[in-house]
């Protein structure tokens, strides 16, 4: 069995190749699958790609990179820094029927939202960057508002 420059060993994973799927994630990871079901459909995992309709698979060096951002001892569900406020829009915001709700659909299928929003002005500088509207800004800093209130909890 060999072993990746993270330490972790590669069973049943071909050597290169770059996209994984859920079971393969499971081996690479030594995470059992069912685990890793219930943090894809909370959103921890990082983002993947989805090939036809049903064929999921995540980048190894994503993977890697996400697995680098774990805060030992912390007692949090396994998310990322600075994807926090990406999981509260995606399980408390977007089902709002209000410009704050509008933004938080927006803002998780933004593919090019910053990884690292661990502030609101990470979330205002991309906006800004990306010529949204005064709308959606003041969407955005209503948005943050509410996060920051309820404990930045997801």
């Amino acid at each position: 069995m060999s072993q990746q420059s993270t330490g972790r060993p590669s069973a049943a994973v071909p050597e290169g190749r770059e996209y994984l799927s859920l079971r393969e994630l499971s081996t690479y990871l030594g995470i059992p699958y069912k685990t890793l079901e219930g943090w894809k459909s909370k959103g921890y995992l990082p983002r993947h790609i989805v090939f036809g309709q049903r064929h999921h698979r995540w980048r190894r060096s994503e993977i890697d990179e996400w697995c680098a951002t774990f805060r030992h001892g912390e007692g949090r569900s396994p998310e990322p820094d600075g994807s926090r406020f990406d999981t509260y829009c995606n399980r408390k915001l977007r089902h709002r029927d209000d410009p704050v709700g509008d933004f938080a659909r927006e803002w998780i299928g933004d593919e090019r939202r910053p990884r690292d929003a661990s502030s609101a002005r990470h979330v205002l500088g991309h906006l800004r960057l990306r010529g949204a509207s005064p709308e959606a800004i003041e969407a955005a800093e209503e948005a943050w508002r509410i996060y920051r209130h309820e404990g930045g909890q997801a």
